[in-house]
């Protein structure tokens, strides 16, 4: 029995021993356990404290977005804001662009009609002026013409005047040399010394006619000095022809004494004969005449010429 007991009691005593073991195992399992459990709540701890962290970083980023959020709210009003601003800008600027490219065709037009108007008026100005020059070059060769005329019939006048002095002058020389030459001389003596003197007279007339000619530029002037220079000549020969018939008739007797051949008129048989006699005798005279007539009609014609060619 005691030896059961025995046995019993070691069986129990290795019971407990295994259970001992069991409980150090355990024990050392459990604080295994406490260990892990320890470590496990460190973990929990950090990840809290982590999470903690994160938390706050989220509130902050949550934050951030939240503010940031409302900046890009207010930036997106200030945008639409300005994008309305632009629009009212822009519309604004096409109205003042249109308003101004209006105003601006006005006044160009305004301009343009203004330029025709000035234009007219300068036009019709000049026109105006035009016809004032014209008139006042009409007047001032009128003018010209009408002073150039006067003086030139000044110096017809003057001309006229000489040549009638020449005239009377060769009367007086043809009568004494007649005179003198009935006495002395024959006739054919008579006829030159008629025929130089006549020619010289001639000669200076054309001269100083010629002269004149050469100042005047204008045609109608030298037909008007040619006719008074025919009409002239033509006076200057009758009364040449007239002088030379009364010194025929008046010289019968030589020339002495003036009051005794005025006091005692000629016979008039002896007339007859005379006046028969320088009628021959004046008719030779005659040619020489029309010949130096001739050649300042030539000399005109030559002057006419030599001044058309100035002209040209």
């Amino acid at each position: 029995m005691l030896e059961k007991a025995r046995q019993e009691a070691r069986s129990k005593d290795e019971s407990l021993k295994k259970l001992e073991e069991n409980l150090h195992s355990l024990e050392s399992k459990a604080k295994g356990k406490d260990q892990v459990y320890k470590n496990q709540l460190d973990k929990i701890k950090e990840l809290e404290s982590q999470l903690e962290l994160k938390t706050s970083l989220q509130c902050q980023s949550e934050k951030q977005v939240s503010h940031l959020s409302e900046r890009l709210k207010g930036k997106e009003e200030s945008c639409s804001r300005l994008q309305q601003k632009v629009i009212d800008l822009e519309n604004k600027l096409k109205q003042q662009e249109d308003i101004q490219s209006t105003t601006y065709q006005k006044k160009v037009i305004d301009l343009e009609n203004k330029l025709r108007e000035q234009i007219r008026q300068s036009e019709s100005s000049s026109v105006v002026l035009q016809h004032k020059v014209k008139e006042l070059e009409r007047k001032l060769k009128e003018q010209e013409e009408n002073s150039e005329c006067l003086s030139l019939r000044q110096k017809i006048k003057e001309l006229e005047d000489k040549v009638r002095e020449l005239e009377k002058q060769l009367a007086s020389t043809i009568i004494s040399e007649y005179v003198n030459s009935s006495r002395s001389t024959p006739t054919e003596s008579k006829r030159s010394a008629r025929e130089e003197k006549t020619n010289e007279a001639e000669h200076r007339i054309l001269r100083s006619l010629n002269t004149v000619n050469r100042r005047v530029s204008q045609g109608s002037v030298l037909v008007k000095e040619n006719d008074s220079l025919h009409e002239v000549r033509k006076k200057r020969l009758s009364r040449n022809g007239e002088v030379e018939n009364n010194s025929t008739v008046a010289v019968p007797t030589p020339v002495s004494d003036n009051k005794g051949r005025h006091s005692d008129p000629p016979k008039p048989v002896p007339r007859i004969s005379r006046t028969k006699a320088i009628t021959t005798a004046q008719r030779p005279v005659v040619a020489p005449r029309n010949k130096t007539s001739r050649d300042p009609m030539q000399g005109i014609k030559e002057r006419d010429t030599k001044k058309r060619m100035w002209s040209r």
